[in-house]
This record gives C-alpha cells, structure tokens and sequence, in this order.
C-alpha cells in the first residue's frame, strides 16, 4: 500500500493554539486505523473498491434534486423563524436591493460578489466610510474585500477608535495590522490599542496581541490575563506571563474554575501566586464541574466554598462529593433541587442532611413536572400544603393530578388563575372536593366566572350558593369581555343587575349585540351626563349599529 505523506495546512481558526490541521491521502484499497495522533495501525481489511470521501458542498449543490431540496428546506426554515432576525436566511437577489449598502455592512459579501452591484462613486450620497467601519466589525471581514473597498471608496476612509478593539477581538489579524499601520497615531488612539489588548486576549487571539504588546506606551490590565484564564486560553496566559508585568487576580483562577478549564488552573497554580477564592468551588459545582472541584479540594484546600456549592450543585455526584468532604448547604439546596426536577438529588439531601427546605419546595416541585417527586417531598412533609402553595401551583397551569396530590384548598386567587387559564377541570374538582368552603364560594369567584364566561359553573353557583354576596361587577364584567350568554342568564335568574358600565364597556369592545341586548331590556343606560359627551367623541364611528343606537332619545335609560 502506498501511504502519502501527512499534509500540513494552515489552519483559518484564530485561537492562540495556532492548531495545525493535518490530513491523508490514502491510494490503495486497504483500510487503514489512524488514531487522533496520526499513527497507523495495522491494516485491517482488504476492500475490492475504492474507499468513499467526502464529496464537497460545490459538488452536492450539483445535483438539481438535492439543490432544490436544500432550498426548500432554508426556505421553510426561514418562514418558521421570522420573529426571530437572527434566524433569518436572505437571498442573493434579496442583498442586492438592500439599501445603505446592507450587503457590505450587514452581510460582509465577498468582494466577488458585491463588486458587481457596487453604485457608481459619483452616486453614493451616504457616508461610505461608516460602511467600511461596519464591514472591519463583522466576523465575515477579509483583507481582501476591505482592500478592494478601501479602493473603490469615493471618500478618505477614517476609522473609528471603537471599531480597532472589535476588530482585535475578532481576529482580524490583518485588518487590524493594516488600521494600526496606517491611521495610528493620526486618527486611531492609544486607549482604543490598549483596550484591544484586553478583547485580542479574551478571545485567544495571540498574534494581536503579540503586535499590541510590542508597541511603545500601550497600556494592559489584569484583565487581560484573567478574561484569558477565564476562555480557556492557555498560551495567551503563558505570553502574558512571561512578557508583561501587569499579572492577574484571583479571577484568573475563579473563572477558570467556574468554566471547567483544568489546564489553566494547573498552570496557575504552579505559575503565579494570586490564588483563588471560594468562588472557584461555588461556580465549578453549580457548572457540573466535578474534576475541577476535586483539585481545587487537593491543591487549593485553604479557600474551601460556601453554601452555594452545595446549594446550586449541578448533579447528585458533586452533591456527594461536598458532603463527603464536609461542606455546608442551606434549605435552597433541596428548594433549587425541587425547581430542577432532580428527584435523586432530593431522596439524597433527605436522608443524609439535616437543612431541610422551605415551602418553596413544594411549589418548584410542581412546577418541574417531576409527579414521582413531588408525591416524595409531599410524603416526606411533616405539614399540610398551605393554600398559598396551592394558588402558586394553579397560576402555574399544572396538571390535575399534581393539584389532587396536594390536597388543599385554594384561595379567590387560585380560583382567578383557574379561570384565567381556562382550567375549568380544576374548579370543579375543588367544588366537589370543598363544596362548603367559604373561603373560595364567593361572589368575587361569581365574578370571575363570569369576566371568563364559565356559564355552567355560574349555574351550579346560582343554584347550590344562594347566600353568596354578588354584585353588579358580574353582568359588567361578562358584558366587556363578550358573554352573551352569560348576560342573558343574569338578566333573567339574577336580581343584582349591572352598572351603567356593562354598555359602556361593550360598545367600546365592539360587542353589538350586547349593547342591543341591554339597551331593550335593562334601564341602567349608558352612563352619566358628565360622562356621556366624551365616551361618545370615543366611539368608533365606523360601528353604525351602536351610533344608531346613541342617536336614539330612549337609549341613555328613563332618568336621562
């Protein structure tokens, strides 16, 4: 078998890893194992064809069927999200009749492609460097494209000083080469080079910052080096080391912690002296970060953690971990546990912690969904479920079978969010579980299923509570919201009647055929004659039944 050289290429990737991309070419038909590091096993298989490569996107757009497949797809897609601009794919022939030249500043075209649609020098009224310092920003910019724009300009391009650091913390290593070269000191600042060092070295882009180091009186912060720790950047911090003097803070090791990054907090701790604190451990736990936690318990035990580890730990074994290791933990360990469904992590803190939890528990239990533990913290409760926790749990629009396991009333607001959910399922359920509750039979919940139109449960209250208080707010609150049928029911069983509002609120709301409904059969009119002349500038004219209807002497009721 002929087995070609590994091919070294360049990698596009800016990171500080300066990662080299290797690849092989294999000439023969027997499968070869080729590790991660590029060693060759023995062979394993001899196949009478040749092996499949991966055909390139140019090559599968080829196909006609495939094409228009991919197509459609982008165009379904694009139609699903268009609340979302982000989301949002834009065709060629859509670019081009932007305007402002969105295709540079807010698309970054190829200069092969924007070349043919650029306007006449002598026609662009609008400021062509703004666009170019938009373009420099984006994370499509090349060298390239800026050049031939730099060229085809009308206008001197002035950079701005915002743009330099964007354009570092990109990685625009030539771009950025190129401002400094020729607008530095002139137009471009030194506080805009220095506050470059700090996003080049956030964002592992070491050659930039290599260049911004090398410059004379640019100032760099701590920052530099802990965003550095704080992404994951590990040669940037070993520059930073060992050719600046500025150092870092204890938020080089934190951060480091709080995003998983081993490596950079292994280096740190044998290479600089500022430490951690104890959110190095509070931020590993609640990132789920179990190996970090257990060096930081080897290497850096003085500083320990708080409660917060505990209580935000992400997962059962870093849970355990800290137990065993005899960290603290307060009642939001099993509350945040509750919230996040996490029934192990509960049955684990019950059995071996004493802390216990709050009635908050309960409700973030129910709103998890988790049924088998929210029937283990109720099972392990030693009181009864308060009505409040019952209201919380019903605003929340959870399941029947949840509501039944807490077995408790509500309150007149539980009743609200039942109506205002549409969860007629719950009402009755509660009716029929506490027919006799007075705190919940009320005329406020009379009411409320009237403002929502719940005739059948108005009827079973007409029917069943006749002490109940109700008041005008009933026929008033069905008529602005439409309830016909409500209304009619009212009228003819209920002797509370309405307020001059219930037609004022239902011509305003557009509900004709109660405005007719109550005009022919109550007297209470439509509102006062202070009132009257601006509710009638208010209407709509356009609603001639209802204008018909104010011209009419009789409609304002036998007082007016």
């Amino acid at each position: 078998m002929a087995f070609q050289p590994l091919k070294k290429i360049k990698s596009n990737h800016h990171d500080d890893d300066n990662t080299i991309i290797t690849t092989t070419t294999t000439t023969s038909t027997t499968s070869m194992q080729v590790d991660s590091n590029n060693s060759i096993d023995s062979p394993l298989l001899l196949l009478p064809f040749p092996l499949p490569t991966r055909p390139s996107l140019s090559i599968v757009l080829k196909g006609k069927y495939i094409r228009e497949k991919i197509f459609g797809y982008v165009k379904e897609i694009n139609e699903m999200n268009k609340i979302d601009d982000e989301c949002q794919s834009t065709k060629g022939k859509d670019i081009i009749k932007l305007d402002h030249l969105k295709m540079i500043s807010t698309f970054a075209m190829p200069w092969n492609f924007i070349k043919h649609y650029l306007p006449k020098k002598d026609s662009v009224m609008e400021s062509i460097s703004k666009v170019i310092n938009r373009y420099c920003c984006h994370r499509n910019a090349t060298m390239e494209t800026f050049l031939h724009l730099l060229d085809w300009s009308p206008e001197d391009f002035k950079p701005r000083n915002k743009i330099v650091p964007l354009v570092a913390g990109l990685g625009h290593t030539e771009i950025f080469k190129y401002l400094i070269n020729n607008y530095y000191p002139r137009q471009i600042n030194i506080e805009s080079i220095s506050e470059s060092a700090q996003t080049a070295s956030s964002n592992g882009h070491l050659l930039i910052v290599q260049l911004v180091s090398a410059m004379e009186g640019v100032l760099f912060s701590t920052d530099a080096m802990d965003l550095a720790a704080y992404n994951g950047h590990l040669n940037t911090v070993r520059y930073l080391h060992e050719n600046r003097t500025e150092g870092a803070t204890t938020n080089a090791m934190d951060s480091a912690a709080r995003n998983g990054h081993l490596n950079i907090l292994d280096w740190l701790h044998f290479n600089r002296s500022e430490g951690a604190t104890t959110d190095a451990m509070d931020m590993a736990a609640e990132n789920g970060h179990l190996n970090i936690l257990e060096w930081l318990h080897t290497n850096q035990s003085t500083i320990g953690c708080t409660s917060d580890a505990m209580d935000r730990a992400k997962s059962l074994e870093i849970i355990q971990f800290l137990h065993r290791a005899g960290k603290t933990c307060t009642t939001a360990a099993i509350d945040n546990a509750c919230s996040n469904g996490d029934l192990d992590i509960v049955q684990f803190l019950f059995e071996n912690r004493t802390e216990g939890y709050t009635q908050q528990a309960v409700i973030n239990a129910c709103k998890s969904g988790n049924f088998d533990l929210i029937k283990y913290i109720i099972s392990n409760r030693n009181e009864k479920c308060t009505t409040q926790e019952v209201d919380t749990v019903i605003g929340n629009n959870c399941s029947l079978d949840i509501i039944k396991l807490l077995d408790q009333e509500c309150t007149i607001e539980g009743l609200k969010y039942a109506f205002e959910n549409d969860r007629l399922d719950i009402v009755e359920y509660l009716y029929q579980k506490y027919p006799t509750s007075t705190r919940m039979w009320t005329g406020e919940a009379f009411d409320e299923a009237a403002r929502h139109g719940k005739l059948d449960f108005i009827k079973t209250l007409h029917k069943n509570k006749t002490k109940i208080k109700v008041t005008t707010n009933a026929m008033d609150n069905a008529a602005a919201n439409g309830h016909i049928d409500v209304v009619k029911f009212l009228h003819d069983y209920r002797t509370e009647g309405c307020s001059a509002d219930a037609m004022y609120k239902a011509e305003e709301n557009g509900h004709i055929e109660i405005v007719n409904f109550l005009h022919f059969n109550r007297t209470e009119g439509y509102t006062s004659d202070d009132n009257r002349e601006e509710q009638e500038n208010n209407l709509d004219c356009e609603d001639w039944e209802i204008l018909d209807l104010l011209i009419d002497p009789n409609y304002y009721g036998t007082n007016n």
